[in-house]
């Protein structure tokens, strides 16, 4: 990446932002602030807690709607064995254990945890839990450290930003660090924590900003 075309970048995004935020964006902050409200393993009814954490009253595209999405597995998996849910988030949250092998063992855990299901049930259901999911937990249990993982929006950014080879869609911990440079650099533009904050009541900047930015990175390609 190139410093100057991301500074050049990041100013077109305020200037873009500053017309009106974009409610594709907004939820991103909203659901943030709202999972950091609600969310905690302590308590006994875990499908419930879940169920207020990922709740929007725009748009449920995040977790992929309302009806066989990854939203409706999770509460499914936490309705029936509480426990199991349990650890899983806790091991995915754990920060002193790799976090390479930590995704790959929540992935492995759910769809593991609905192979048995749709072995002994009659119906089928998928369990929805790609590394975009994933990391959409990383990234509201640690909104200034881990960044959704959307790999279109991340690769035609890098390109955008002077990256001659970006990482491939596997290498998820190089997309975190790349992610994270680009969130300090962005966490020093007063005027874009300004326009968010303007925008949003009970802003704290995040790492939604830079899926923002590659989201803003990919349409401006687009148009």
């Amino acid at each position: 990446m190139k410093v100057q075309k991301i500074r050049e970048g990041l100013s077109a995004f305020t200037a873009m932002l500053q017309e009106g935020l974009p409610e594709s964006m907004r939820v991103k902050h909203e659901l943030v602030i709202r999972f950091n409200k609600h969310w905690s393993l302590d308590r006994i009814d875990l499908a419930t807690m879940y169920g207020d954490c990922f709740q929007s009253d725009t748009s449920g595209a995040l977790w992929g709607g309302s009806k066989f999405s990854a939203r409706e597995s999770m509460i499914y998996l936490l309705e029936h064995d509480p426990h199991f849910g349990r650890s899983i988030f806790r091991d995915l949250f754990n920060e002193e254990r790799d976090i390479a092998l930590r995704l790959v063992r929540c992935r492995e855990h759910i769809a593991g945890f609905f192979k048995d299901l749709n072995r002994s049930e009659a119906g089928w259901m998928d369990p929805r839990h790609d590394d975009r999911q994933i990391t959409l937990y990383l990234a509201l249990a640690f909104p200034q450290h881990y960044t959704l993982f959307d790999y279109e929006h991340f690769l035609h950014s890098m390109l955008q930003l002077g990256m001659n080879k970006a990482p491939e869609p596997h290498e998820v911990v190089r997309f975190f660090k790349l992610s994270q440079t680009l969130f300090k650099m962005a966490s020093q533009e007063v005027s874009l924590l300004q326009t968010y904050a303007e925008q949003i009541e009970g802003f704290v900047p995040s790492t939604m900003m830079v899926n923002d930015f590659y989201e803003y990175l990919q349409a401006s390609k687009d148009s």
